[in-house]
C-alpha cells in the first residue's frame, strides 16, 4: 500500500475512534472535525434553531414510560436527570439547554445518526445558548457563538459532561429520585392529571305507586 493509502486509512480510523469516544455512532466515512468561519455561519445548511430552554421535568410516578425506553442520564452533584431521546427527535427539539443544580448542561441528540453529546460550561450562570445549525457532511451541526461545529467535533469550546445511555428501567432503579424530561413525547408518557375520584351515580328516584 502506498504512503497516501496508509495515511488515508489511518485518518479514517482516528476519526472513527474520536466519534466513539463522544458517544456517537460513526458514519461510514466520517469527515474530520471542522469549523465554519463566522463570516459564513450558515455553511451548507438552510436554518438555525435555538435550543429548548422551557423545560418541564416530571417525577417518576408522574410518568408511564415503558422500562425499555432509551434515555440519556446525567448526574450533577447527586442530582439525577433523564432525557427521553424519543422526545428529542423533531427538528426543533434536538438540543435541550438545561440547568442542573448550579451547572449549565446542554443535551444534544441527532436521530439520524443516533448520536448523543452532552456539553457544559463550568463558568456559565444561565442555560447555554447552544443552537442547532442543521445537518451537513453526515452530521448534525451545533452553533455556538456564531460558529458551526459538527456534533462530534472536539473543537467546540465547551467541556464534555459525563452521561449514560441506558433504559428508563435501569436509570430509575439506580436513581429513584430522578426527574425526567419527556420533550415532545409528553403526550405519550405523562400520566393524566385528571385523577379525581369518580363521583357516585345519582340513584334513580323511587317510584311510588299512586293509590
Amino acid at each position: 500500500m502506498s504512503f497516501f493509502g496508509i495515511a488515508h486509512v489511518t485518518g479514517a480510523v482516528v476519526g472513527l475512534l474520536g466519534l466513539l469516544l463522544v458517544g456517537c455512532d460513526a458514519p461510514p466515512s466520517p469527515p474530520p472535525p471542522r469549523t465554519i468561519a463566522p463570516s459564513n455561519p450558515m455553511g451548507s445548511t438552510p436554518f438555525i434553531l435555538p435550543g429548548i430552554t422551557d423545560i418541564e421535568l416530571l417525577a417518576v410516578d408522574a410518568t408511564n414510560i415503558p422500562d425499555e425506553t432509551p434515555v440519556v442520564g446525567v448526574v450533577v452533584e447527586n442530582e439525577a436527570r433523564a432525557y427521553l431521546t424519543d422526545g428529542m427527535t423533531r427538528m426543533d427539539s434536538h438540543i435541550v439547554n438545561d440547568r442542573i443544580g448550579q451547572r449549565s448542561v446542554s443535551v444534544t441528540y441527532c436521530d439520524r445518526t443516533d448520536c448523543v453529546r452532552v456539553l457544559t460550561d463550568e463558568t456559565a450562570t444561565a442555560p447555554l445558548a447552544l443552537e442547532l445549525g442543521g445537518f451537513s457532511d453526515a452530521q448534525m451541526l451545533l452553533r455556538w457563538k456564531e460558529n458551526m461545529y459538527p456534533q462530534s467535533s472536539e473543537q467546540i469550546p465547551l467541556q464534555a459532561q459525563e452521561f449514560q445511555r441506558v433504559t428508563w428501567g435501569v436509570w430509575k432503579q439506580e436513581h429513584p429520585e430522578t426527574v425526567v424530561y419527556l420533550g415532545h413525547a409528553k403526550s405519550r408518557f405523562k400520566k393524566s392529571t385528571n385523577s379525581a375520584a369518580p363521583t357516585p351515580e345519582t340513584p334513580a328516584p323511587t317510584r311510588v305507586a299512586r293509590p
